[in-house]
């Protein structure tokens, strides 16, 4: 059988830092001499390479996220393409080290579009800090590892945040409270590794805070946000920092 990397067209295909996206454009493959591979429309550098369309790099997760739906939390997860993709694997832990089954959602075998996924963890509530983990396992059984984030439990104390991750890098807080309250903002990385933590004392009513991100490299990180007065975790999200730009 011919392989398919000197058949078919070509297309350009980036690595996210999560995995391949789709391949764009397309040219013929070459046996023997030099090739040229033009796509149009293209913001995104480094890293690239070539692939056949007919056999694309594999994207297995682009995105993994977690949000509050009432106390309980609600996972999403979406993948660009998948390859002979049984299904995924939800774990949960509270330190990070020892993980427990939460569910196994079926997965779309094999794709080469973009799909979504959800699932809600109804027995997520609890005072502790929470890890999620996913991995995704192969019609042969095959088991992979792809992600771990961590979060909050969901609980409403009459506070309101909102975090605004601007498209520069920059990471604004916005807190309205009816009471003075302290707070601990700690950054984890994708491992769900704390980073960096610094507490912030807020009086009543509403406040602009941003994060002090010095020292984090240029990356996707989760922000989680507690309330050190009653011991409540009130907000995480995913947030985009890049130093660069200030």
């Amino acid at each position: 059988m011919t392989p398919p990397y000197n058949t078919g067209n070509l297309g350009a295909q980036h690595w996210n830092g999560a995995g391949w996206d789709p391949p764009v454009g397309s040219t013929p493959a070459v046996l023997a001499g030099v090739g040229t591979a033009t796509a149009n429309g293209l913001s995104t550098f480094s890293p690239w390479i070539l692939s056949s369309l007919n056999a694309p790099l594999p994207i297995e997760l682009v995105d993994f996220s977690v949000k509050c739906a009432g106390r309980n939390q609600s996972l999403s997860w979406i993948t660009a393409s998948e390859k002979n993709n049984d299904f995924f694997t939800i774990e949960k832990s509270y330190d990070g080290k020892t993980f427990s089954f939460v569910a196994n959602v079926k997965g779309a075998g094999n794709s080469n579009s973009y799909k979504t996924y959800n699932y809600t963890d109804n027995n997520s509530n609890s005072s502790e800090i929470i890890y999620y983990r996913i991995s995704q396992t192969d019609f042969d059984e095959t088991k992979k590892i792809c992600k771990t984030i961590v979060t909050q439990p969901c609980s409403s104390s009459g506070k309101d945040i909102t975090i605004n991750n601007t498209g520069d890098g920059a990471v604004f807080v916005n807190i309205a409270s009816e009471f003075d309250n302290n707070y601990q903002v700690t950054v984890y990385d994708v491992l769900g590794r704390a980073l960096k933590a610094e507490n912030w004392n807020i009086t009543k009513g509403y406040v602009t805070n941003r994060l002090n991100t010095e020292g984090l490299s240029e990356a996707y990180y989760m922000l989680l946000i507690q309330d050190l007065t009653d011991g409540s975790n009130i907000k995480t999200q995913r947030v985009y920092i890049n130093n660069h730009q200030f």
